[in-house]
């Protein structure tokens, strides 16, 4: 779930936020004339900051997460138009290791529970998402491996729940369901595989 704020115009103007399935904040982005001009902060499940990253005019400017202290650090600034963010939880766990270089991510881009446990990772080149895209539950346990080509998704996408088990198998061709999507019952039963092209169903089989 998301709900945002916007202008007549349809630019974004305000603050931007994000949900997980239970309803709760898990970020926000502030913007002016629809480009991030502000603060942006992402926090985790059981409400812990992950960092906040500064943006004017759409470009990240500096970074700060909460300290052991319980403080906000002092901001750290992009250099040379090149900002490296490597943030951590209050309890010294890293929570997020990324870097923009000319306002866009590029490279690695790795999220942490604040329990240690690994949450997302992507690729980025330049901003463009590419290659394997995963994302993970706080047990540690996968929740979603995707592969991405030029910002697309492109290829398999796997989906399971938080005991592990497979429950979506989808097949994607430059962001449309394509060819056979299986769906699994909570135990990893097959219920039923759908056909498609171009994201058209064209056939169910139970």
């Amino acid at each position: 779930m998301e709900s945002t704020m916007t202008f007549e115009t349809n630019e974004l103007n305000g603050i931007r936020q994000f949900y997980d399935n239970n309803n709760k904040i898990t970020g926000q982005i502030s913007y002016l004339h629809d480009q991030r001009d502000g603060q942006a902060s992402t926090t985790d499940p059981d409400g812990s900051l992950l960092y906040t990253v500064n943006y004017n005019e759409g470009e990240p400017v500096g970074y700060s997460y909460i300290g052991k202290d319980g403080k906000p650090v002092p901001e750290i600034r992009a250099m040379s138009g090149k900002l490296e963010l490597n943030s951590f939880f209050q309890n010294g766990m890293p929570s997020r290791k990324c870097q923009f270089v000319d306002n866009k991510l590029n490279g690695a881009d790795i999220l942490y529970y604040a329990n240690g446990k690994l949450r997302s990772q992507d690729y980025s080149e330049f901003g463009i998402l590419m290659g394997p895209s995963s994302e993970y539950y706080p047990n540690g346990n996968l929740k979603r491996i995707c592969k991405y080509h030029n910002d697309h998704l492109h290829g398999q996408c796997l989906e399971y729940n938080e005991q592990g088990v497979l429950v979506r198998e989808l097949n994607y061709y430059n962001n449309l369901k394509h060819g056979e999507s299986k769906y699994y019952s909570e135990k990893g039963e097959l219920l039923e595989t759908r056909f498609y092209f171009n994201d058209f169903l064209l056939e169910i089989k139970k």
